[in-house]
């Protein structure tokens, strides 16, 4: 029997999407466990304390002066295939696994199951977390492709 929440695919609601990207689990694993990774392509300020139970923050400057934050634990931690924060206020969760590929790795990002408020409304709150992890993964494959920046 498979568990059920953000950990299984199968549950209902359990947002999955699923991208190759050009690095190895190593260099993916950083992307989303470090400061310097999530600083990247995520955050525009970031502080991690890699490990189980670590924490983790992510801060973003608005069109003002100001600036926001969201706080969270790496509650899953298996160096470089898999990675889970817990985040605080809403308690989403993010699970990325990550496998060998012939082309770099294969990432898979499972966020936990929406509210389920009924009809189209829930729908489009499941739709538009999907596309929001398909955008992430495209732009963190366009990224890696690039490699580091120049010097």
């Amino acid at each position: 029997m498979r568990p059920s929440g953000p950990s299984n695919p199968d549950s209902p609601g359990v947002v999955v999407v699923r991208a190759v990207l050009p690095a190895p689990p190593a260099q993916v694993f950083e992307l989303f466990s470090t400061a310097a990774g999530l600083e990247a392509w995520f955050c525009d300020g970031a502080r991690a304390d890699p490990g189980p139970g670590g924490a983790v923050e992510a801060r973003w400057r608005d069109d003002g002066d100001g600036e926001r934050s969201r706080c969270g634990a790496f509650v899953e931690w298996q160096p470089p295939h898999l990675v889970s924060v817990a985040w605080s206020g809403d308690g989403e969760l993010w699970r990325v696994a990550i496998a060998d590929h012939p082309q770099g790795s294969m990432v898979a990002v499972l966020s936990p199951p929406l509210p389920a408020d009924g009809g189209a409304r829930a729908q489009v709150r499941h739709d538009t977390a999907r596309m929001g992890w398909e955008v992430a993964l495209a732009a963190l494959a366009e990224l890696i492709g690039q490699g580091p920046p120049a010097a």
